[in-house]
């Protein structure tokens, strides 16, 4: 599977990832391993988008992302972006059915880059952005990895999901149409 990734242009830039897998000789559909793996991701946004609401601090949101996706039978494997934390918290699942996660939802202006934008971060590791409230129509990277077992090829796989959206009163919103389907090339 191919992880492709946004677009910068004259100060503006995407946050944004989309995947493709390239058949192989004789192959007519995606594995059923990456397509589980891909479903777990999916469902693992759907609850996300659910969660997410305005007047809460980023700190308040995060928790209670990790509570409504542990609920649904997913183990946080929060990631500390500068050491293997996550990689050892992940292969501690081993060839579990459980599907580990961490959260990266973050502010976005024109370059898209998360380390150099000021705002809220629902993430755990800039917590130094978790006492900002997440305000009407705030626009950030929905940005979550899941890593779930995939038994086609004996490990655990990791899918890095991102996407533009918008908090409203109505929850979050998509700037354009998200990644529903893995892209066959062929």
């Amino acid at each position: 599977m191919v992880r492709l990734i946004g677009d910068k242009y004259l100060n503006f830039e995407t946050d944004i990832k989309r995947y493709a897998y390239i058949l192989r000789e004789g192959e007519t559909d995606i594995p059923k391993g990456i397509q589980h793996v891909w479903s777990r991701g999916l469902k693992a946004r759907e609850i996300i988008r659910k969660t997410i609401k305005i007047d809460y601090t980023a700190g308040e949101m995060l928790d209670m992302m990790v509570k409504a996706l542990e609920v649904e039978g997913f183990v946080y494997t929060p990631s500390d972006d500068v050491s293997s934390q996550y990689r050892n918290l992940m292969n501690a699942l081993g060839d579990s059915d459980k599907s580990g996660f961490t959260i990266d939802c973050h502010t976005v202006g024109n370059t898209g880059n998360s380390e150099i934008e000021l705002g809220l971060s629902m993430a755990p590791f800039r917590p130094f952005r978790s006492h900002l409230k997440i305000q009407q129509n705030n626009i950030f990277a929905f940005e979550f990895v899941v890593n779930t077992w995939n038994p086609d090829t004996n490990s655990r796989m990791i899918l890095n999901l991102e996407d533009d959206a918008i908090v409203t009163e109505k929850g979050v919103e998509a700037l354009y149409p998200h990644n529903d389907r893995i892209i066959i090339i062929r």
